[in-house]
């Protein structure tokens, strides 16, 4: 199945380049075309859009860069605590895994630690899953609160966009989700849309 997908995903990706590369070379066109033929009103909405959507990218990015920083700093502080020098290496590979939501630093730090156990460093191996406990909770914690302050959401209404996107489309839904309901409430703070009313 894997194989005769192949050719089918090699077509699409071939399109997808030279569609992209006839889209660069006429862009200033079709942007024209379209500030030509879409009424004002409409025409600026795109504009605060695109606007505002590259903002909260823009902001998704410094908010996963911060908790990437935090999560090598704990993965180092946990690592050289329990003895594992040169745990450079270690840190940087685990740290980006556990930026993709499906993989985690799970992925690394739990066969690790029940690997280390069974063959006899029983201390370490409980020292490296308590490490993973650290990173997994405090990102359930910190993650919702420096994504939300970024964006300009609230807390629980991060946690509960990254749930419901992630139970509903997987790790796209995880920041797709979130994405979209902040560009819809800067749009509605400045009055493009008005779906909601401030209290």
């Amino acid at each position: 199945s894997a194989a005769t997908s192949i050719p089918s995903a090699l077509l699409s990706t071939i399109i997808c380049l030279i569609a992209t590369m006839f889209i660069a070379l006429d862009f200033d066109a079709i942007r024209g075309f379209i500030r030509c033929n879409l009424p004002e009103r409409p025409l600026q909405m795109v504009i605060d859009v695109k606007d505002t959507f590259l903002d909260i990218i823009w902001q998704f990015i410094r908010s996963y860069f911060a908790i990437f920083l935090i999560t090598a700093t704990e993965i180092t502080v946990g690592l050289l605590l329990i003895g594992k020098q040169q745990a450079l290496f270690f840190v940087i590979m685990i740290a980006v895994f556990d930026a993709f939501p499906i993989v985690g630093s799970g992925l690394i730090l739990l066969p690790w630690g029940i690997i280390t156990m069974i063959t006899g460093s029983v201390g370490r191996g409980i020292g490296i899953l308590i490490v993973w406990a650290v990173v997994v909770v405090a990102r359930q914690i910190l993650e919702p609160k420096i994504v939300g302050k970024h964006v300009g959401l609230r807390p629980v209404v991060t946690l509960v966009c990254m749930y419901v996107g992630t139970k509903l489309f997987g790790g796209l839904g995880l920041f797709g989700l979130p994405i979209t309901a902040a560009i819809l409430v800067d749009l509605n703070d400045n009055g493009v849309i008005h779906l909601f009313k401030r209290p």
